[in-house]
């Protein structure tokens, strides 16, 4: 099962054969049933999660209402960052919507192998990068893109989301109402 994610991580950023044995004694399997809780709100996010199997999503609520920020899906690194980093509550919740198998990455040990290994030092610097980028280019979408091109990037990205994922959430993630993604399914 390691082998996964030890093929994402040389995607993003190549290890020595070190480093990769000492990232490989910190890392954990888990399986969690769907609507198993990540976290939650005024948690401190403690690991970084690959999805090696399964689908969560983060939310938050506003108003009373969800509001859902982000899906994590099969091949993906998952944490609430900033709760992460700043050691301070998280502002969402981590949620599974189906049954699914992580690898969890203790934020604390990791941080000690990135003193100890120069390429895990660079592997987090990228994974900040990469964290960062996709944050920002999730933000200009939301802004700048209409909801139909929004629904179009989600499909391209996640082809099978809609067979997977309700469309109470992935409307919430769109930013638009229900009615208006049938709409959009319906191509109205």
């Amino acid at each position: 099962m390691t082998e996964t994610i030890r093929k994402r991580i040389q995607e993003i950023r190549p290890l020595d054969k070190e480093a990769w044995e000492d990232l490989e004694k910190i890392l954990e399997v888990y399986n969690f049933k769907a609507n198993h809780f990540l976290l939650t709100q005024n948690e401190i996010a403690k690991n970084l999660y690959y999805v090696v199997k399964g689908i969560l999503k983060s939310y938050y609520y506003k108003n009373g209402k969800e509001i859902v920020h982000w899906f994590g899906f099969e091949n993906d690194i998952i944490t609430s960052l900033s709760s992460l980093i700043t050691q301070q509550n998280s502002f969402e919740n981590i949620k599974l919507i189906e049954d699914s198998t992580l690898i969890g990455i203790n934020y604390e040990k990791f941080i000690k192998l990135t003193k100890k290994h120069h390429s895990i030092s660079l592997l987090y610097s990228k994974l900040l990068v990469e964290y960062f980028l996709l944050i920002d280019n999730e933000n200009k979408n939301k802004h700048f893109l209409k909801a139909k091109e929004r629904y179009d990037i989600l499909l391209k990205n996640y082809p099978a989301v809609l067979q997977r994922v309700s469309l109470g959430d992935v409307a919430s993630y769109l930013g638009i109402t229900q009615e208006t993604l049938s709409r959009i399914r319906a191509g109205k």
